[in-house]
């Protein structure tokens, strides 16, 4: 198109020729050089081909087949031209090297994309997550500099009313239903077969030289315009929209069940192209290396880059030159030596190697557990490992304890002193790839020839090959030039450890090609000269296996108002805890502990509100226990009462793991967690073939006088079950029964002086 021409000539445009397509993969791909302006046209034509497409099948539904439907909406030329100008201008928000930068940009300037998505989603039907890149397009669309140029008369889209054009575009680059007659368009530009897919996983394949044969042209022919209503709709969602829509039928993209092997075809490359190609280990070293050369350059140059130094018309290579100090350029003010030492490296291929690799599928120490829960304990071992490496603060803080480490290492160590000359922070890079690779099978609709509105039925499941990446492909690493690899992988072994409780196997090694390159001799020197634990040593040296999964206030969720009358209260649990389980609990177990604090800490707090028990004069156990038994299957928890264990009849057990013992002492007394040291005992007996480490004991006591009477947050302890060579604690909560109303209330008596 004429005007397709004008703006594709643009130097809003023209610098996607200098911004890679797939960010430093050319250093692993010679041929993956391709650019964004290739990819973007290449957007259009598939676009193109889709538009054709819907209409050709449209047609067919206006006039054929059992669900026939005249009202099916045409192709407006505003539909055409908004879907068309939105595939051209998609990507005009991407920074240097792609989506190696765009989260750095992104936190950034964290507050006012946050605003700006916020917006969006609520302007614009139907938008859900929404990328940094798509954010900076859509602004770039609404901007008045662009407004005037899509409005102009001289533009020659031929739409009716182009002051209409900026917000249909910008719609379709979010995948909105919004300013659209042909809703079945909506997911075109966005959506989970979208002309961006169509061309990148193509192209990708091509350049990279990888053979994913994807059959694109039948896979388009295969679209369909679906109508969804009330009546057929597969699911919840669809029926509720179909609900509140004028006509109570909407129409959608989908796609005819003949086309779902091309539509496997494309979900598997997807797949795949991550594990080989974006995800690649030496891509990743590389994208650190760029994202850390930014960091590096804005710490020389005094000042964070701006969003306008970000998107310079500066190609790639240019910029990482600029910023790296071996260019100059008056606009933009760049970093010192070390920053151009970086730049250089990055210029030269010299990329960082592998000194550490860490992954669920490596955490070791757990031989001795059943293959269940040794599967659980290493994921959430996992889970809690990377939450505490989240952001690129996070991983700082463990990428300057791995520096301090090293520091200190090569100088206690004489096989190591020569691997830390000159030694800078920024040549330790701790990554640690987000689970990109989700797919969702199920976010398309098909139609049968009968008419009949469904979700595809794959030949596999594209959600369980998301959670097998995490399981088995997803992998943290450590970079750090060839001549550091010995020096960074034991300090970072021993940060880990330090830092998570965790130990990798020897397929961690295998992974991060150093295999017997840390000696055991360096390990115990570390010891003796106090930069790592006793247990760390034996840990990683493989004579003692490491603590399973240790409490984090996290895990527990209390009662808001106890959190407010206590704010410690938390970290005093967790810290009794892990004192007297130093060895931590197997995933179910530890789940199973931290739901119940929190649920029976509802339960005493519900007691309170409610004035249970005030004004009994007796309490009974039976009482006791059916009012906790009630309130938990009221809560839809897991709990089974009066279970013969161990020749005994239990109390409670809540998530088949834990016994409940429930105790009422009769006689008045003045510290609820002194008395009944038999209690811990028998729950611990009955639990031995259950979590025999935790007893959750609940007393109901009647307290001396009104000054024993207990707040709220101080009705929850850790007890040590004394005089027991294993390690178990109590997690005991107190019940005040017998007080009577607050209006009786007496002060204690004063003592005499």
């Amino acid at each position: 198109m004429p005007w397709e021409t004008i703006l594709l000539d643009s130097p809003l445009l023209q610098r996607l020729r200098g911004v890679r397509q797939l960010g430093m993969a050319h250093l692993v791909y010679p041929g993956a050089g391709h650019d964004r302006l290739e990819h973007t046209r290449g957007v259009v034509e598939a676009a193109e081909r889709m538009i054709r497409a819907l209409e050709r099948n449209a047609e067919f539904r206006r006039r054929f087949g059992s669900d026939r439907d005249e009202a099916v909406p045409h192709v407006s030329p505003m539909d055409r031209c908004a879907t068309r100008l939105a595939a051209l201008l998609h990507d005009t928000g991407h920074g240097p090297f792609s989506h190696a930068t765009e989260q750095l940009i992104r936190t950034r300037y964290a507050a006012e994309f946050n605003a700006v998505e916020h917006v969006l989603r609520k302007h614009f039907e139907g938008v859900t997550s929404i990328a940094p890149a798509e954010s900076v397009a859509v602004l770039i669309v609404l901007s008045d500099s662009m407004r005037e140029v899509l409005t102009h008369a001289r533009l020659g889209t031929g739409v009716d009313n182009p002051t209409e054009l900026p917000e249909a575009v910008a719609a379709r680059i979010l995948g909105s239903r919004s300013c659209l007659r042909a809703g079945y368009l909506s997911g075109i530009i966005s959506g989970p077969v979208d002309a961006d897919k169509l061309d990148y996983i193509a192209r990708d394949c091509h350049h990279s030289g990888l053979p994913l044969g994807i059959d694109l042209t039948r896979l388009i022919s295969k679209l369909e315009v679906v109508v969804v209503t009330p009546e057929n709709a597969p699911n919840r969602d669809l029926r509720v929209r179909a609900q509140n829509i004028p006509g109570r039928r909407f129409y959608d993209i989908g796609i005819s069940l003949t086309g779902l092997g091309s539509y496997e075809q494309l979900i598997i490359a997807r797949v795949l192209l991550y594990d080989r190609l974006y995800y690649h280990q030496k891509v990743r070293t590389a994208e650190a290396m760029l994202r850390r050369l930014i960091c590096l350059a804005e710490e020389e140059r005094g000042t964070l880059f701006t969003i306008e130094e970000f998107y310079t018309r500066f190609p790639d290579d240019i910029f990482v030159g600029v910023i790296g100090g071996s260019l100059q350029n008056l606009a933009l003010k760049r970093g010192g030596v070390r920053s151009q030492a970086v730049a250089r490296m990055i210029q030269d291929r010299r990329i960082y190697y592998r000194a550490h690799a860490f992954a669920a599928r490596f955490i070791g120490g757990l031989e001795g557990l059943s293959d269940v829960d040794q599967r659980d304990t290493r994921a959430e071992k996992w889970r809690k490992l990377l939450r505490e490496l989240l952001t690129d603060d996070d991983r700082k803080k463990i990428e300057t304890k791995i520096f301090d480490k090293a520091k200190a290492l090569a100088g206690a160590i004489p096989d190591l002193a020569d691997r830390a000359n000159g030694l800078n922070p920024e040549e330790i890079l701790v990554d640690v790839p987000s689970n990109r690779v989700v797919v969702r099978g199920g976010d398309i609709l098909t139609r049968t020839d009968g008419g009949h509105i469904g979700t595809p039925n794959l030949f596999f499941d594209p959600e369980r090959w998301s959670q097998a990446y995490e399981h088995q492909k997803q992998c943290g690493f450590v970079f750090t030039p060839r001549n550091r690899v010995p020096l960074v992988a034991l300090a970072s072994r021993i940060v880990l450890y330090e830092s998570f409780k965790v130990v990798m196997d020897i397929q961690a090694e295998r992974a991060a090609k150093v295999t017997n390159v840390v000696k055991s001799a360096w390990v115990a020197a570390a010891q003796k000269h106090g930069l790592c634990s006793e247990d760390c040593e034996k840990a990683l040296n493989g004579n003692i296996s490491p603590p399973l999964i240790k409490f984090h206030p996290d895990d527990i969720a209390l009662p808001r108002e106890w959190s407010n009358l206590d704010p410690d209260l938390r970290q005093r649990l967790v810290r009794d805890l892990n004192l007297y389980l130093p060895s931590g609990l197997v995933a179910a177990s530890h789940k199973a502990v931290s739901t119940a604090i929190g649920d029976v800490a509802v339960l005493i707090d519900m007691f309170e509100k409610t004035g249970m028990f005030v004004s009994e004069e007796m309490l009974a156990e039976s009482r006791l226990q059916d009012e906790i038994k009630q309130h938990f299957m009221s809560c839809q928890i897991d709990v089974v009462e009066g279970s013969e264990i161990s020749g005994g009849e239990t109390d409670l057990i809540l998530s088949r793991q834990l016994v409940v013992e429930n105790k009422v002492v009769s006689n008045p007394i003045r510290d609820p967690f002194e008395t009944g040291y038999r209690f811990s005992w028998q729950a611990r007996r009955y639990s031995i073939s259950l979590c025999s480490n935790v007893a959750i004991v609940i007393l109901a006591y009647r307290p001396s006088s009104e000054e024993n009477l207990l707040q709220l947050p101080a009705r929850v302890r850790i007890l040590e079950i004394r005089e027991d060579s294993e390690e178990r604690c109590e997690v005991r909560f107190v019940v005040p029964w017998g007080t009577g109303v607050p209006s009786r209330a007496k002060s204690p008596a004063k003592k005499a002086t």
